[in-house]
């Protein structure tokens, strides 16, 4: 990489060992003093640290090992697996580890929100305090229930004409 100097802007080598928390920084020894650094916004990363970076003299600053934890990238529905990667919480490093999430299990009521094995008023109720961020157990695999592959006032719409008896499909 490059450092600046005292305006001198010179090629240093570095030399990373993964088990040195400081290896990879300046190679000159000293933080350069001769400016104020100027962050990059967001993280650099390598396969061990994260860090953030001087754009005048690529000094690093906070550099830390990776905190690495499994992360959902996609949740599973009743009708498409999910995803979970490995990955840093800090600066969003992928390690290249995944696991596939199983499909909700398919052994529900479509439409039986609160999983009483009944499709009712009771459900179209507690759809509704779901959707609005309320602290309801649900069924997950019967929220969907116009199947669009997301759960929102669709769904909620969806259930009503269901349960007025309307000529519509519910999943």
């Amino acid at each position: 990489f490059y450092v600046c100097y005292k305006g001198v802007e010179t090629r240093v080598p570095v030399v990373i060992n993964p088990m040195d928390p400081n290896s990879g920084d300046y190679t000159g020894g000293e933080e350069p003093t001769d400016h104020e650094h100027i962050i990059i916004p967001g993280w650099t990363y390598d396969a061990a640290y994260h860090w953030k970076s001087c754009t005048l003299c690529d000094w690093q600053i906070d550099k830390e090992r990776h905190t690495l934890e499994w992360v959902v990238v996609y949740e599973p529905t009743a009708t498409e697996p999910g995803v979970k990667a490995e990955m840093c919480t800090v600066c969003g490093y992928y390690t290249g580890k995944y696991e596939v999430i199983p499909k909700l299990s398919g052994d529900y009521i479509p439409g039986d929100i609160n999983g009483d094995k009944a499709v009712n008023n009771k459900d179209l109720t507690r759809l509704f305090q779901y959707l609005s961020d309320w602290d309801v157990e649900v069924n997950e695999a019967a929220l969907d229930v116009n199947g669009d592959g997301s759960v929102n006032n669709k769904d909620l719409t969806r259930l009503f004409q269901y349960l007025s008896d309307w000529d519509v499909q519910i999943f």
